[in-house]
């Protein structure tokens, strides 16, 4: 399991919902094993998710925050490729594959840059005329 805590007068606390619920689970003086590294920044990962919210509740064309995740990971680029048979022609293609944003398989230099290019496609491609300083003051107001 891979929980989230934060550093605070020398001890660590939970740094989320599932994090504090996993540590109502433990008992007082039970001793448990960790991996500790230093993961992106969290808030800018919480901002993100704000950002897509925003975004879902004023267009049309995605209705869910998973289906909007996956197109802004396509349109700015953020993708493996593999290979799938078209049945139709019996030609193998190749295709875009939507690569993990996760605290795991991405570090903070690169969430920034792709946190970039995503106000940029959203701006561009899924709400077009919308202010990019707009947009991130909404996001920025809420965190």
């Amino acid at each position: 399991m891979k929980l989230y805590v934060i550093k605070n007068n020398g001890a660590l606390y939970p740094a989320n919902e599932e994090a504090e619920e996993y540590f109502k689970r433990i008992k007082q003086g039970v001793v448990i094993s960790c991996e500790m590294r230093r993961p992106r920044n969290y808030k800018n990962h919480l901002r993100y998710f704000k950002l897509l919210q925003i975004v879902l509740e004023n267009q049309e064309i995605f209705t869910t925050i998973e289906q909007l995740k996956e197109a802004i990971k396509l349109m700015v680029g953020h993708v493996d490729y593999t290979r799938v048979l078209n049945k139709s022609t019996n030609e193998w293609e190749l295709v875009e594959i939507p690569k993990s944003i996760s605290f795991a398989s991405m570090p903070e230099l690169e969430f920034q840059d792709y946190f970039s290019k995503s106000i940029d496609a959203i701006i561009k491609y899924i709400i077009p005329g919308m202010d990019k300083d707009d947009l991130l003051n909404e996001v920025l107001r809420f965190s």
